[in-house]
């Protein structure tokens, strides 16, 4: 398989637009069941759920969970921020964080509950918890006990990149043992 080169750095990755709109209309209609479901519990009331109150609570979580997705969605929509960004030091995240190419172990493409992830393995994951505020970096050291030593994954679906096409990109960007700098151009 011929993989396309990395483009000159940086590189920004956003999240598709229609992703984003396909979010953000699932949120308001699960917000509005939410709402429903607290408002007139009694039309939800079933042989397994025979309390209203219940109802009105499991409504009200929906609805405030989706609500804050709904906010997220239109963020996303607004501000358009990168997901991740390839610059010439590493692969900065929105969090703050940074994982240097030097710092990077390994690449591997993932897939857990039917999502596809490009996994993050660095050498030494200290260095790259201090790049991020301590809350993102509790964060971020929970998700690596869950992903197997991965601080961070890269989601190449949700920025419309074939998974395949960004583990290439990421392995040209790490330096080889004998270099002193990032393989791949930067722009200027």
């Amino acid at each position: 398989m011929n993989l396309p080169e990395c483009p000159d750095l940086p590189v920004e990755f956003r999240a598709t637009r229609g992703r984003v709109l396909l979010l953000l209309l699932l949120g308001i209609g699960f917000v509005a069941i939410g709402l429903l479901m607290t408002l007139y519990p009694g039309t939800f009331v079933s042989s397994g759920y025979r309390s209203p109150t219940f109802i009105q609570f499991i409504g009200a979580i929906c609805a405030l969970f989706f609500g804050f997705c709904v906010i997220k969605a239109v963020r996303l929509l607004i501000d358009n921020q990168p997901s991740f960004t390839f610059t010439a030091e590493g692969i900065a995240l929105p969090n703050g964080g940074l994982a240097r190419w030097t710092n990077i172990r390994d690449v591997q493409v993932i897939t857990m509950h039917r999502q596809t992830f490009v996994r993050i393995l660095l050498k030494d994951l200290e260095s790259f918890y201090a790049s991020l505020k301590p809350a993102a970096a509790h964060m971020s050291r929970i998700n690596a006990n869950l992903a197997g030593g991965a601080p961070f994954a890269l989601q190449p679906n949700h920025v419309g990149v074939a998974p395949e096409v960004l583990v290439a990109w990421v392995k040209q960007n790490i330096p080889q043992p004998g270099m002193s700098e990032s393989p791949v151009p930067t722009r200027m």
